[in-house]
């Protein structure tokens, strides 16, 4: 299931891009380029090598992408899934998600943080 449109459920250390279909691509890639900056810069002032988000297993799950493209009709049953409301929800809304993933927290319920394990002496 796919966290802010951008990060998988259980795939540590890993992002991608989905842009905007109502509006330039690139606005949402930037968002994410610099989410991922944040989370980096983040992990690396408290010392963690992982982060992960997780999603609830009974959460409902809809089609990642609204659109009637033929490409992503063909291949919809092969893409991520998304949730019902955010942060599992992708969003077509600049505004929004300006406010929620430029500004917003970046530790929530759903994002799980690990540091290393110590190693033995």
């Amino acid at each position: 299931m796919a966290y802010k449109g951008m990060m998988l459920s259980g795939v540590p250390n890993s992002a991608f891009t989905v842009g905007y279909t109502n509006s330039s691509w690139t606005l949402k890639a930037d968002l994410v380029s610099e989410y991922v900056c944040r989370i980096l810069n983040y992990m690396d002032a408290g010392g963690y090598t992982v982060q992960v988000p997780r999603a609830d297993p009974a959460m409902e799950r809809h089609a990642l992408l609204d659109f009637g493209a033929g490409y992503i009709q063909r291949s919809i049953d092969e893409l991520p899934k998304q949730g019902a409301a955010w942060p599992w929800r992708l969003r077509m809304n600049y505004v929004a998600d300006v406010l929620s993933i430029r500004h917003g927290a970046l530790a929530d319920s759903a994002m799980e943080f690990r540091r290393p394990h110590a190693k033995p002496d």
